[in-house]
């Protein structure tokens, strides 16, 4: 499995709540319409004064043609402008997932 990490840091004008709330109720559905993702995470920082970054994103996909294929040009425009309407700026990488523990 491969997924998309993206640290992200929210836009100073939001108050955290807000920057939650968007992220979690209103951001997922544009996410919702790329249609090879098989999971979507966020796990917003619970101390977002003292974190380098307010939040982490994880969308996991089957390959790196899922990947490509996921995104459409203007998929990918509508959710960097979404994006904008609650994040500053974000960085992101690939990763191969690798479980080394699971106790769930």
């Amino acid at each position: 499995m491969l997924k998309i990490v993206a640290l992200v840091e929210k836009r100073d004008d939001l108050d955290w709540e807000a920057f939650v709330e968007y992220w979690d109720e209103e951001h997922v559905k544009q996410i919702e319409k790329v249609s090879t993702l098989q999971r979507y995470t966020i796990a917003p920082a619970i101390n977002p004064g003292d974190a380098p970054y307010d939040g982490v994103a994880e969308l996991y996909f089957e390959s790196t043609e899922d990947i490509q294929s996921g995104f459409t040009e203007e998929l990918n425009e509508a959710i960097q402008a979404d994006e904008a309407e609650f994040l500053a700026g974000s960085e992101t990488f690939v990763a191969a997932e690798q479980t080394q523990i699971d106790r769930t």
